[in-house]
């Protein structure tokens, strides 16, 4: 069956680049403004805070997500200017190796979508990271979204946890101090204290 509409043959990908070859991807939205660079020893960090630590998980769960997102129609109007586009609500930068660099953006709601249930539009003016206008729906926005802290990671040591032999802490007013021997962990401070459980520890 031939489709009927002949946009149904157009690509619909935001994001239709090879993702293995960028290099940096920066995020602005209202107060938000920063940037995941990838470091060749370290992988992603965050450049405006990387003494804390970036989830490379996160990072590549964004790129996963980026890969599957479409447009859901292209406007017939040419003029850009009415899309918002010029300042978006949302702007991507991606950067990549060989020195380009493209960006997705997102613009002014499309007019007369709005849900009656919560007032907020279901469909927005796009540019796909090739430049081509298309629109998004709303879920699509909310994927696209992302906070600094969705990507710093939420691990408290920085460490194997395995791998410590010692473990030093103090719980209300009292120290308590642990070795593992054997592949068990031993309390040896309070005096006369025991783990009830290895998994105490």
């Amino acid at each position: 069956m031939i489709p009927k509409d002949p946009t149904s043959f157009r690509e619909r990908r935001l994001f239709s680049r090879d993702a293995k070859g960028l290099k940096a991807i920066r995020f602005r939205e209202a107060g938000e403004d920063f940037t995941l660079e990838l470091d060749s020893e370290e992988g992603w960090r965050l450049t405006e805070s990387p003494d804390l630590g970036t989830d490379q998980r996160a990072v590549s769960r964004f790129i996963g997500v980026l890969k599957n997102l479409r447009g859901e129609d292209f406007p017939a109007d040419s003029n850009r200017d009415a899309y918002g586009l010029d300042t978006p609500r949302l702007d991507i930068e991606f950067s990549f190796e060989d020195g380009t660099s493209t960006a997705i953006r997102v613009g002014r709601a499309v007019e007369g979508t709005e849900n009656p249930e919560d007032g907020l539009s279901t469909q927005y003016y796009a540019q796909r990271e090739d430049g081509v206008v298309t629109t998004v729906a709303r879920y699509t926005l909310d994927g696209l979204r992302r906070k600094e802290f969705d990507f710093r990671t939420k691990t408290v040591f920085d460490f194997n946890p395995a791998q410590a032999l010692e473990i030093s802490l103090r719980f209300e007013g009292e120290r308590y101090e642990f070795h593992k021997a054997a592949g068990r962990w031993l309390l040896d401070s309070p005096a006369g204290r025991r783990l009830e459980s290895q998994s105490d520890a």
